[in-house]
């Protein structure tokens, strides 16, 4: 998206607006810049960056007024323009009114921009197809970004495989790009499968958090101990955060969605407003625990939360008696 952005306008425009809360992109944008509109050679001489903490209208000008070395456009890139004073910020007009060939400048903001930001002068006279949106991925488009990021290490995956590892992720490219490159380095062949998903070790660590809820529904205090001990077993006192975040996530997915059935939500728009993919949906067909539990349940998770970030032996204790509470509501 973004590249295919940098790539269509960097030949014929001469200031770009970027913004949203996509941080994986955003973070990657100038490794992209120098990719698309240099050779590695000659960016040191066509590439300035810029941002809240150096910005500088004299440099700013200083680089506009050079030529560009061995390159079509000099690339002047201003980010974090949130944290910029507008007034500061609208001393740039005059490279709209009056755009200068050889540069191109590009201005990249951190976070979401309503509509009073957009009317601002500044931005309002960039044209819309100068502007760009970084949005969080819907499925459809994470789909597309796990089919993409394979190919470049020779892969291929099963389109059923897609769905049962975006179970085990949260909508972060970061940590998606994680998990893939330990399922590309596990994967024996060519074509990645749902058994080399579930092979995973972050998705054996999730499917636990699966039997773990669903023990916990059924009030099944056995089997809610085996699992949880089994997880402990062989982890790290590290792994306790991550052990509550997983869980806190879990609860929080399917307390949301209950709620939206009560307000008689249909049940495929309240998947879509949980963004909950095909293995959830099948999941939750069977919960029959009720919204009064799920919501004391959640409370009590959220009242362990401050003595689980302590750490170590105090953070163990805390879940383990969060454990026994659980089962008792």
């Amino acid at each position: 998206m973004l590249r295919s952005f940098l790539k269509k306008n960097y030949e014929n425009s001469n200031f770009l607006l970027i913004y949203g809360e996509n941080s994986y992109f955003l973070k990657k944008l100038e490794n992209d810049i120098i990719d698309i509109c240099f050779n590695k050679k000659n960016s040191d001489f066509n590439f300035d960056v810029f941002d809240s903490d150096n910005f500088n209208l004299a440099q700013i000008e200083l680089s506009c007024s050079k030529s560009p070395f061995l390159a079509t456009k000099r690339v002047i890139l201003i980010k974090k323009i949130e944290e910029i004073e507008y007034k500061q910020l609208a001393e740039l007009y005059k490279y709209i009114e009056k755009p200068r060939k050889k540069i191109l400048i590009i201005l990249v903001s951190y976070s979401k921009f309503d509509k009073t930001t957009l009317n601002k002068k500044l931005y309002k006279d960039i044209p819309l197809n100068n502007r760009l949106e970084l949005k969080m991925l819907g499925n459809h488009e994470l789909t597309l970004f796990i089919e993409q990021f394979v190919i470049q290490f020779g892969k291929k995956i099963e389109k059923d495989a897609i769905p049962l590892f975006l179970t085990f992720v949260e909508n972060d490219l970061f940590q998606i790009e994680n998990e893939l490159d330990k399922l590309i380095n596990c994967a024996q062949n060519e074509l990645i499968t749902k058994d080399d998903v579930l092979k995973n070790t972050f998705s054996l660590k999730t499917n636990t958090i699966f039997e773990l809820t669903d023990a916990i529904f059924e009030n099944n205090l056995d089997k809610s101990i085996t699992i949880f001990n089994k997880y402990f077993e062989k982890s790290s006192q590290g792994d306790i955060l991550q052990f509550f975040t997983m869980l806190h996530n879990q609860l929080k997915k399917i307390l949301l969605f209950k709620y939206y059935l009560t307000k008689n939500v249909p049940f495929k728009e309240a998947s879509q407003l949980c963004s909950l993919n095909y293995f959830e949906e099948k999941r939750m067909e069977s919960f029959k625990v009720p919204l009064k539990k799920l919501l004391s349940q959640y409370e009590l998770l959220l009242a362990t939360e401050p003595e689980v970030k302590f750490g170590g032996v105090v953070s163990f204790n805390a879940l383990e008696k969060m454990m026994y509470k659980l089962l008792k509501v």
